[in-house]
């Protein structure tokens, strides 16, 4: 959740659970320790944080402890696991726990390509790390009543990894996300700071977490060796992380 951090998995699981709430659901979100206590209840969601689960990180006491609530729970309740959260609880016979929805953000396999493309010796670590995880991703996605990707390529690669049978359980739903409620002279600042274009100019833009993994480095690199005729009038990069000042 958004107490953790910045990062856009918390954005949006906390965007899902409070437009539940808005609607009328009786919406619980069970996560991981904070450094600051997490509090009982926030926008009409209810907070359980996992009793000595490290912060913003999945472990065994985190997987145990999500098992245990989820099994105290009633059992016509669903569940919605965002990414790893839920794979221990569905490790149980389906007869003992409730339906669940799996949503995916990405896959172990999408990982696992792009550390190896990174080659950094962190990169390498998790690329060890990730490729011992995957047979767990593949026995989640066999066991999941509905599985969600939240864009096209990851619901297609999810698919690639189930049997023929299992295919039709796996839907497609983009992240959503509340428009900032700008005034119109913010709006005009920010345009003036990154200029107006031109018609007919070739703009790319990107908004997302400045990491290496993005391979935004790429993009600045492939740009540089196109011809100027058919270079991009202005490259538009939107966000923050640890290759800012590199990418700058």
């Amino acid at each position: 959740i958004p107490a953790h951090g910045p990062g856009g998995m918390e954005r949006a699981t906390w965007l899902v659970a409070t437009g539940l709430a808005k609607i009328g659901w009786d919406v619980e979100v069970i996560t991981t320790g904070l450094a600051n206590g997490a509090p009982d209840e926030l926008d009409g969601v209810r907070i359980r944080a996992v009793a000595g689960s490290p912060a913003a990180r999945y472990s065994r006491t985190f997987y145990q402890g999500v098992r245990q609530i989820l099994s105290e729970r009633p059992a016509p309740a669903p569940v919605m696991a965002v990414s790893a959260a839920g794979f221990d609880y569905l490790s149980l016979p389906r007869s003992r726990r409730r339906p669940v929805m799996l949503v995916c953000h990405g896959t172990s396999w999408d990982e696992i390509r792009s550390k190896w493309k990174n080659r950094s010796l962190r990169s390498l670590v998790g690329l060890v790390r990730q490729t011992l995880w995957m047979p767990k991703d593949l026995a989640a996605y066999r066991r999941a009543d509905i599985i969600v990707g939240i864009n096209d390529p990851v619901s297609a690669q999810i698919m690639r990894l189930l049997p023929a049978r299992q295919k039709q359980k796996v839907k497609t739903i983009y992240n959503g996300f509340n428009p900032p409620e700008e005034k119109e002279e913010e709006q005009l600042r920010a345009r003036n700071k990154i200029g107006q274009p031109k018609p007919g100019d070739y703009i790319i833009c990107t908004s997302g977490r400045l990491v290496r993994e993005k391979g935004l480095h790429l993009l600045l690199d492939a740009c540089a060796q196109i011809s100027p005729a058919l270079r991009p009038q202005r490259i538009c990069i939107c966000g923050d992380g640890p290759e800012r000042a590199r990418l700058e």
